[in-house]
Parts: C-alpha cells; structure tokens; sequence
C-alpha cells in the first residue's frame, strides 16, 4: 500500500509539472499608432501651421494610403513652448491648431471611418503660465492646491 501511494504521488508530481501550451492570441489585425505633431502635418488655411482640419483632410491617405486607423496627437491644448508639453490651459484646443468645433469636426469624421483618437494629456507638470504654477509661485492658499 506504501508503495502505490507513493507511485500515485509522483504520478501527480510529474503530470503537474508538464509545460504548459498556452500561446498567445494575436489579433487579426494588429493595432498600429500613426503619431502626428498638428503643428506640422498639414495647414487647411495657408497660414504655414498645421491644424486639424487640416488632420481631417488628411484622413482618407492616413486611413486608405497608410493603412492606418489609430491616430496619436502630442498635446494640442495652448502652450508657450512650440512643442507643447508645458500647458496652460488643459480644458482647450491650441489657438493656432482650431477649437474646439474643428476637434468636434475632426472626431466626427474620424468615427464615420472607424477610426481612434489618442490625445497625449501632459499631467505631470504645466507651464510657468499656468494659473496653478503662478498662484504656487505667489504663494497663494488654495484648498485644491
């Protein structure tokens, strides 16, 4: 009995430690980011910037030509910095990019084509500009700072 009980044992031991055969599931169409700085993409209105409407003109060779469907946008909220990534206001669209109806526009069409939007949202810090930096620096009390 010793000896089946123990033979039962490493039995169990042995098939419980066979590899497993998981694999991974790619997905049929894999995802792929096309990341775009509006400022120099494509200008609609000939004023040298690129905008989003000009992103939106832009769809059909991002989508038909590319092959894309995901597009990743770094920040286009009102900075002073060319690049963007010292906001001052997180609640808008960049002046010199649209408004907030030519982001309304551009997501529009982006839906009626299946495609996505990523917004590169810069929360770790903002610029000197921001009310929040100007009202630390002048040491105001805020309850929410």
């Amino acid at each position: 009995m010793k000896k089946l009980s123990l033979l039962l044992i490493l039995v169990l031991l042995i098939s419980g430690c066979a590899s497993s055969q998981t694999s991974y599931v790619h997905p049929e169409v894999p995802s792929v980011y096309y990341e775009i700085f509006v400022a120099s993409y494509y200008d609609s209105n000939g004023d040298g910037m690129g905008d989003l409407d000009g992103v939106r003109e832009k769809l059909p060779y991002i989508q038909e030509t590319l092959g894309i469907s995901n597009v990743w946008f770094m920040p286009v909220m009102p900075s002073p910095s060319y690049h963007k990534y010292d906001v001052t206001d997180y609640k808008t669209i960049d002046p010199q990019y649209g408004d907030m109806e030519s982001m309304k526009n551009l997501l529009t069409a982006m839906e009626s084509r299946n495609m996505t939007l990523i917004l590169d949202l810069v929360l770790n810090h903002t610029s000197i500009e921001h009310p929040w930096f100007t009202r630390a620096v002048a040491c105001e009390t805020d309850q929410h700072m």
